[in-house]
């Protein structure tokens, strides 16, 4: 497996810096990697039209400039979206516009691996896993478990309820102040 960047970087409280992207040619992450300036990039997904095998061109070119991944992805087709990343390679998926904790509660189960009942994230077997099942489940369902899962608080009603919101196990990272989990 590969060593997620961002968690990494988060889980012994170092700084990070990323730059956004808007566009799927891989080109533009490669530069950015190649400034040396960037420990991720994050694709803005709910802003940029882009298809599957985008997500998996772009999660090659961060890893070829050693660089993490990160996708900011819309909330009605967050699910879909933020698993096929994850399956791509996607170290970090910044989900926007929740509203309350239950919503929060909702997309950490998507995330998380479908085992004894605990997630929703199954065994794809897509470019990350390898069309012959290279990764094995548990080393899978430890990857999941390593995702970055970010929450854009950017609503009143999110503001509201930004202490419940941040309290949800599986939180990473919840407003300014940043919650590591292990």
């Amino acid at each position: 497996m590969k060593e997620n960047k961002i968690r990494q970087l988060l889980s012994t409280q170092q700084p990070t810096t990323s730059t956004r992207i808007w566009s799927t040619w891989p080109f533009y992450t490669e530069v950015a990697g190649e400034t040396g300036n960037f420990d991720y990039v994050e694709f803005l997904a709910e802003c940029a039209p882009f298809t599957l095998v985008d997500l998996e061109n772009l999660a090659r070119a961060a890893e070829l400039k050693n660089m993490g991944s990160m996708i900011k992805v819309d909330f009605q087709n967050r699910g879909y979206v933020a698993q096929k990343a994850v399956a791509a390679g996607f170290q970090a998926i910044n989900f926007a516009d929740h509203h309350t904790a239950d919503e929060v509660r909702e997309s950490v189960a998507m995330m998380k691996p479908d085992s004894l009942g605990s997630g929703r994230f199954g065994y794809p077997g897509r470019r990350y896993i390898g069309t012959q099942h290279r990764l094995s489940q548990i080393n899978h369902a430890r990857r999941l478990d390593g995702i970055v899962l970010c929450f854009m608080i950017e609503k009143t009603e999110a503001m509201e309820n930004i202490e419940e919101i941040c309290s949800v196990p599986g939180v990473t990272w919840c407003s300014s102040a940043p919650r590591i989990t292990p």
